[in-house]
This record gives structure tokens, C-alpha cells and sequence, in this order.
């Protein structure tokens, strides 16, 4: 997979983080002091490429973002799922009505982007794809948007680098095309911490053949805490935008650990 990361953080994920220090991998901080937080957003996006070979960020179907101080192309070009942080300084309607903003990125981070995999027939895709428990966040990092299923998850790990496999497995329902399984295969992984992890999962071609949908069920076994299969699920309504505003704390991802 291109983008063979998923991101695992700790569970104090959405715990506050001050903004203390600089992000290294693309930009500079700002003063702390006169900083305008009330325009500060936490959000879940899709990096896309304009016509000119530059970075835009996707923050829901009306709004783009247009970071001033990245130039060029980030990862190589490629649309990825990401969560970052920026200030939105101003925004203009453009003529198609989509709204633009112009903002300063403080950081962003890749997220495991992948397509959804068949149903192969419920027993067969527990052996192919895994049904190892894990748990799924209803929060605003897990959304579904602009083509996406975005999950943050959390599962048992261990400290031994051992990879974990995560999939979301369509047509599980022949009656509603919107109903997915996520399937986690911890790969002999026998550790026992619980740590968070995020994967974007895209489903245009879906989109494409049935139509938008109002919502998307995803189940999943949830048996954390018991050796025994326990089916959980989740709807999610389509295109409600992930981001969280006036951001004084930083959601920064902290870990990363690989998957296939």
C-alpha cells in the first residue's frame, strides 16, 4: 500500500495539548501571545492538487482551504485523507459557489488512505481480512465525507512492531449497498495496551453506482474486553464536516505504526 502508516495514537488523543512548541515538518509557530484561536480549527481533510500543481485541503463538499505558507505539492501529488490544524484568516465565495479560505497551516498529517475491499461472504472475509475486536470512536474524527469513510479506532497493540491490518469490507448487506465491516487483523500481534488509530477508506465507486447516501452503518466486533464475539455498529450521517473549531489545543498525532 502507498501509504502503509496508520496512525496510531495514545488515548489521549483528543486531550488537551497546548500549542507550545513548533511543528518541524512544515511550518513555523506564531507568537502564542496575540494568537487568534477563535479562528483556529482541528479538522479532518482531503489534501487534493489544483491545476497549477499545488496543495489544497477539501474541508467539506462547499469549503476549500489554501494554505499560504506550503508551496507546491505535497505527498507527491497523491489525494490522501489528513488531519491538521490551521487559522483561517479570511474566505471569498467563488464563482461556482464553493467557499474558499485563505488559512496558515500550524501542522498536518497523513492518515492511512486506502479503498474499501469486497465482501467475500461473511465467514471467508473474518479469514481474509480478520475479525480480530476493535472499537470505533463516535466522535468528529470518524465522519463520512467528500468519498470517505474516515474511522478512528481503537484496538489492543503491542510493543514488538508488529503489523496490524485494517479494512472496510463493502456489500456485506445486498440490501443496502451504505452498509460496511470493519475488519482488524492484529497479525499475531499478542499485545495488550489499547492505543487509538486512524484509516480513511475511500468509496466513490460506490457513490458513483448507487447515488449519494443519507447514511452508512459500520459494524464491527467490538469485543475488546471479552473472548467473546460481540457485533457493535455505528451510522454516520454523509458529508458532515470533521473539523472542530476555535482550537486552542492540538489534536497532533504522537505515534505511527505500520499496517498492511
Amino acid at each position: 500500500n502507498e501509504h502503509a502508516f496508520c496512525s496510531v495514537l495514545p488515548s489521549f488523543f483528543l486531550a488537551a495539548i497546548a500549542l507550545m512548541t513548533c511543528s518541524t515538518a512544515f511550518v513555523s509557530c506564531d507568537d502564542d501571545d496575540d494568537y487568534d484561536w477563535e479562528n483556529t480549527y482541528n479538522a479532518l481533510v482531503t489534501l487534493k492538487t489544483d491545476d497549477s500543481g499545488s496543495t489544497y485541503f477539501q474541508v467539506d463538499e462547499n469549503t476549500i482551504a489554501v494554505p499560504s505558507n506550503l508551496n507546491g505539492k505535497m505527498y507527491d501529488g497523491k489525494e490522501v485523507r489528513a488531519l491538521t490544524q490551521f487559522r483561517r484568516d479570511n474566505s471569498e465565495k467563488l464563482a461556482d459557489g464553493t467557499e474558499k479560505w485563505d488559512v496558515v497551516v500550524h501542522w498536518v498529517d497523513s492518515i492511512l488512505t486506502k479503498p474499501a475491499v469486497p465482501s467475500l461472504g461473511i465467514d471467508t472475509d473474518k479469514l481474509t481480512y480478520g475479525n480480530d475486536p476493535v472499537q470505533v470512536s463516535n466522535d468528529w474524527t470518524t465522519v463520512a465525507e467528500d468519498g470517505y469513510i474516515t474511522i478512528h479506532f481503537l484496538a489492543r497493540w503491542g510493543y514488538s512492531g508488529e503489523k496490524h491490518r485494517i479494512n472496510l469490507v463493502s456489500g456485506v448487506n445486498p440490501d443496502d449497498p451504505f452498509e460496511f465491516r470493519l475488519c482488524h487483523d492484529k497479525m499475531g500481534d499478542t499485545g495488550t495496551y489499547l492505543a487509538y488509530g486512524m484509516a480513511a477508506f475511500n468509496i466513490r465507486d460506490i457513490i458513483e453506482r448507487e447515488g449519494e447516501p443519507e447514511k452508512i452503518t459500520i459494524s464491527y466486533n467490538a469485543s475488546l474486553n471479552s473472548t467473546a464475539e460481540s457485533d457493535h455498529s455505528i451510522v454516520l450521517k454523509y458529508n458532515q464536516p470533521g473539523y472542530s473549531i476555535n482550537a486552542s489545543t492540538s489534536a497532533r498525532m504522537t505515534k505511527t505504526m505500520g499496517v498492511e
